[in-house]
């Protein structure tokens, strides 16, 4: 008697079937798949992940494993239990330090590591917001039951009795339990999952989605920043997110580096890095008298690869009615 295609859904020695038979699921859901039926996205340390559409969204289907961010700056961990509480940073730890809860899991997080500019989510794809989550919460019939719609069928991972669980979603939410503040504690592994989103609370707080194995809610909680939680990333909309560009779009969240500007138009000038300035001619809608002090600024916007989306005022300062006032870039 023994376990018949565990692993790779094929027979091994055994010749009397025991009953413990587990068939091999791929990344995209499939029993003995070849992870063919989905696409595939890969985060910056090489762990590769499932996807699935749900409305209008594209979701993960696997909670997020990376131990670095997106630039290669690692995420730290391994902080002492009484440390967790005075973090002001990102970070990150698997739970009860057991590399094999990650791999069922993922790894879980503290809010910071949601809002951090250097992105934690494969390229492509981002932390969802609270939005993000009432909207598919809206799509799956509303938040009452939306959670188990989400949730993972059976009794493997989430414990007895799973109340509601269809995963008809393939959401393939599982309950990766979470660390506290107050001592760093590993608790609710089976029986709960928090899932971080991006939005803040206040100052102490971020917000949260809590599924249960006692309930089919799909549930805000609202939590402490130090806490540490699972993440789950949505595929972002790539579009132009400057307001001042001829292409910008309401509805994107992440900008695709392709916004569009008007040569010299009326409120974007074009510069090519050489003897470039700005004059402003004086007249008499300036409305400068004698030599009374006047200032003439500008707020310009710098792209380059230190600063890739950052602002500066220029200021000139003259006290003469009669100056022609230069803005050099």
């Amino acid at each position: 008697s023994g376990l018949v295609g565990s692993e790779m859904c094929i027979r091994d020695s055994a010749n009397v079937d025991d009953g413990s038979c587990s068939l091999y699921e791929d990344l995209c859901g499939e029993e003995c798949g070849d992870n063919s039926t989905c696409d595939l996205v890969t985060d910056i340390d090489g762990n590769q992940y499932g996807t699935v559409s749900i409305g209008n969204q594209v979701w993960m289907k696997q909670n997020l494993k990376t131990a670095n961010y997106n630039n290669g700056d690692a995420i730290p961990t391994d902080y002492d239990a009484e440390n967790w509480d005075n973090l002001s940073e990102g970070a990150y730890s698997t739970y009860d330090d057991n590399d094999l809860n990650k791999d069922i899991y993922g790894n879980l997080y503290n809010w910071w590591v949601t809002n951090d500019e250097r992105d934690v989510c494969p390229v492509g794809y981002m932390v969802p917001s609270n939005q993000d989550f009432q909207e598919l919460g809206e799509y799956l019939g509303g938040n009452d039951v939306a959670g188990g719609k989400m949730k993972e069928e059976g009794f493997e991972h989430w414990a007895s009795p799973n109340t509601g669980a269809t995963n008809e979603s393939g959401y393939t939410a599982l309950p990766g339990g979470f660390r506290t503040v107050g001592g760093g504690s590993y608790l609710s592994v089976g029986t709960y999952g928090f899932i971080w989103s991006s939005t803040e609370s206040n100052d102490n707080d971020g917000v949260s989605r809590r599924l249960d194995s006692d309930r089919e809610v799909l549930e805000d909680s609202i939590n402490s920043i130090f806490f540490l939680f699972i993440i789950r990333c949505m595929l972002s909309t790539p579009g132009c997110t400057d307001e001042l560009a001829i292409n910008y779009s309401s509805e994107a969240d992440y900008d695709d580096g392709n916004c569009e500007y008007p040569d010299n138009g009326d409120y974007s000038l074009s510069f090519d890095g050489e003897d470039d300035w700005v004059e402003i001619q004086y007249d008499q809608s300036m409305d400068i008298v004698g030599s009374n002090p006047f200032t003439i600024s500008a707020r310009v916007k710098l792209n380059n690869d230190v600063t890739p989306v950052s602002y500066t005022h220029l200021r000139a300062h003259e006290t003469r009615e009669d100056v022609v006032c230069g803005l050099v870039l």
